[in-house]
């Protein structure tokens, strides 16, 4: 294939050549106009650096976990929500282990995020196990080169001259971003990435998805934008991870700039080359005991004096969780927070002493009715990362709430948001029917529940409360549960807590997965990232309650890796940099 007479030349030890690989995002679902890159591949870099430079080509703010992966072609989505949680239930109580090996595959291969999530990025890592599986190998991108899976034997035929689902590269897991490549060539070997041709703007971080994005065209396309489309725009200019300040009027959604990004590329670091780091955790700087814990566990030196000064301050034998003090439960076990949103709605009724709704979220099959044991496990299953809404919904008024769907972007109706349910809309199609004096139960999800917080507070909706949102329920899949996309925020995945703040809170340091001993169900060892983002959510020391005593497995030498530490070290370094040359230009 010609190359352009600008490209650098052939550098020594460079002795593969260029792979030329043509990159499509969600063809099935962006059109007019495509968003497409075609770049000149180092053969010898590693697939990490393929991620970043996908990240400068694409527009993408690198704050999502990714990965590369062969797909199965013999692998089948599943097609409702029975068949979802069948294949969850396979996967241990929590859904978060690896499933069995005899589960259907979606992937022959994979090359994996090294990362999976920073202390200074929320990385959605809840996804990621519905994608692994034990017969399906793995490879990090930070030790693995492009030339060892591109021409590799048993793959080649999937990709070359070929564009389709077949070698797919994924960003962010809960919009599931995909991109699908096929190899058009090869050329001479160069140490950079060069972007050669393209088509399309950027799409919008966290704009939900394709049909987010398509919404967010929309809302430009529409010469009298309602409201919400005004508020979409917004969003988009002002408030995005990677905002566009110029919008996509007129021709802009067909705008991109092949020069701009090859400058980027160019660049050794690629992208993130100034940078200003926050050392040390303000948020407990009032507590020299809490901020020498967390500093000891950034630099990995924690050790049994820790432990023991965690446990002997914050744990105490047979202690019940203060409900009525507004505390926030952090467990990485779906199961536990199911278990503990239901007690600490039944704990809220009473201190409010208010009534109480219980929503059956409705649930419908392809064929026929199920059986009482399906039934069951359907009522069983809460919401998770695969299932936004919950089987059981309890209300009581002025509860906390978190959204689990991206609804309203523009008005900041996302996944993960905190509210405060200030009254719900009962279907008259689901009438109440009175259990006990305080609690009605509904066989059918409400037609909507109005939300408040900070962010709402100048929100005025013809009909509805100043300073509120209505949240209505959503139907996932052709055949699915229909409820509301949101759960009781009493007790919250550490995920979902990433960048609260808390006065009080009761912790629970154990791993997302359990193994089974001798029948009973044993979590894994806490992992470093969710350590010290638990243990860094509140003020002060005497503000945590632990639920469990900590193991030394789970605080002493639980560090993070030494990649890690090495990014760490080098953004530090990057850190100096930037602020030095700050203060010259300020001099």
């Amino acid at each position: 294939m010609p190359l352009s007479a600008a490209w650098p030349s052939h550098k020594g030890g460079c002795v593969r050549p260029n792979y030329i690989i043509e990159f499509h995002l969600a063809p099935a679902q962006i059109a007019n106009p495509p968003v497409t890159r075609i770049l000149s591949c180092p053969a010898q870099a590693v697939f990490y650096m393929l991620h970043l430079a996908l990240q400068t080509a694409f527009g993408w703010a690198t704050t999502h976990s990714f990965d590369f992966a062969v797909v199965d072609p013999d692998y089948r989505e599943p097609e409702d929500i029975m068949e979802i949680i069948s294949r969850r239930t396979a996967m241990g109580p929590t859904g978060d282990q690896l499933p069995p090996a005899s589960a259907p595959r979606a992937y022959l291969f994979r090359v994996v995020d090294p990362v999976k999530q920073t202390l200074f990025s929320g990385i959605d890592r809840m996804h990621e196990p519905m994608r692994r599986h034990p017969n399906t190998p793995e490879k990090r991108a930070d030790n693995y080169k492009l030339y060892e899976l591109f021409d590799d034997e048993r793959f080649r035929s999937l990709y070359n001259g070929k564009l389709g689902r077949q070698i797919v590269y994924t960003y962010d897991f809960g919009d599931n971003w995909e991109h699908h490549l096929r190899i058009l060539g090869r050329a001479d070997p160069t140490t950079d990435f060069i972007c050669l041709d393209g088509s399309g703007h950027y799409v919008a971080e966290d704009s939900g998805g394709a049909g987010g994005w398509e919404d967010v065209k929309a809302a430009y396309r529409n010469q009298s934008p309602t409201k919400e489309q005004m508020q979409r725009r917004h969003w988009f200019e002002r408030q995005a991870s990677n905002l566009d300040p110029r919008g996509l009027a007129g021709d802009r959604a067909h705008a991109w700039d092949r020069a701009k990004i090859n400058r980027e590329l160019e660049t050794d670091t690629i992208r993130g080359s100034r940078v200003v780091m926050l050392d040390g955790q303000m948020l407990a700087a009032g507590d020299a005991e809490l901020q020498t814990l967390l500093k000891r566990i950034r630099q990995g030196v924690q050790d049994q004096t820790d432990l023991d000064l965690l446990n002997s301050r914050c744990y105490r034998e047979g202690r019940r969780i203060p409900w009525e003090s507004g505390i926030t439960v952090v467990t990485p076990l779906n199961r536990n927070r199911w278990n503990l949103n239901m007690e600490a709605t039944l704990a809220f009724q009473m201190q409010q002493r208010s009534t109480m709704r219980i929503f059956i979220s409705e649930h419908k099959w392809k064929q026929g009715q199920p059986t009482e044991e399906e039934a069951v496990m359907m009522l069983n299953q809460g919401d998770d990362s695969a299932i936004p809404v919950p089987a059981v919904f309890m209300f009581v008024p002025g509860m906390p709430v978190v959204v689990n769907r991206n609804t309203h972007q523009g008005l900041k109706l996302v996944n993960g948001a905190a509210y405060r349910a200030v009254e719900v809309i009962v279907d008259k199609s689901h009438p109440g029917y009175q259990i006990s004096a305080g609690i009605t139960i509904h066989f059918g999800p409400p037609a909507g529940v109005i939300l408040e917080s900070g962010t709402t507070e100048e929100f005025h909706f013809v009909g509805m409360p100043p300073g509120t949102i209505l949240l209505t329920p959503m139907s996932q899949n052709d055949v699915s549960r229909k409820g509301l996309p949101c759960a009781a925020a009493f007790a919250c995945t550490d995920y979902k807590v990433q960048g609260g703040t808390f006065d009080r809170v009761a912790l629970e340091l154990r791993g997302t997965r359990t193994t089974s001993t001798d029948g009973r169900a044993i979590p894994s060892q806490c992992d470093p990232y969710s350590l010290y983002v638990q243990l860094s959510r509140c003020r002060t020391l005497d503000g945590i309650m632990l639920v469990s005593k900590v193991r030394e497995r789970d605080l002493v030498g639980n560090r993070v890796p030494e990649e890690m530490t090495a990014a760490q070290g080098r953004l530090k370094r990057l850190s100096e940099k930037t602020v030095g040359e700050a203060m010259r230009w300020v001099e």
